[in-house]
C-alpha cells in the first residue's frame, strides 16, 4: 500500500464520523468538491501534505498520521469518543486503561 492508498484510507476511516463530505470538509478546510474528487473512481486527485496535516489538526491527530498504515475502524471510533469527553473524564478514561495494562 503507498502513500496515496494510506491517506485515502485513512480518510475514509475518518468521513465515517462525519455526516457527510460536504461536514467532513468544512472540518478540515477545503472544498467538498475536492474531497469528492479525491474519492472518485474516474478523477481521482491526491491528498497532498498540506490536506493531510489540515486533516490531522482538524481531528487533533498526530503528524504524520495520515502517512501511516490504517488505524482500525475501532480505535478511530475510541479516539472519537475519547475526544468528546470533558477532561475530567478523560483524565478518568486514562486511569482505567493503564490500570487495564
Amino acid at each position: 500500500m503507498d502513500i496515496k492508498q494510506i491517506r485515502r484510507t485513512n480518510l475514509l476511516l475518518l468521513m465515517e464520523r462525519e455526516r457527510s463530505k460536504a461536514a467532513f470538509a468544512r472540518k478540515v478546510g477545503t472544498d467538498p468538491a475536492y474531497i469528492s474528487q479525491i474519492l472518485s473512481e474516474k478523477t481521482r486527485a491526491e491528498i497532498g501534505d498540506t490536506l493531510a496535516r489540515n486533516i490531522e489538526k482538524a481531528y487533533e491527530l498526530t503528524h504524520g498520521w495520515m502517512d501511516n498504515f490504517p488505524a482500525a475502524a475501532e480505535e478511530v471510533h475510541l479516539l472519537g469518543v475519547f475526544r468528546a469527553l470533558p477532561k475530567d473524564r478523560q483524565l478518568i478514561a486514562i486511569k482505567l486503561v493503564e490500570a487495564l495494562r
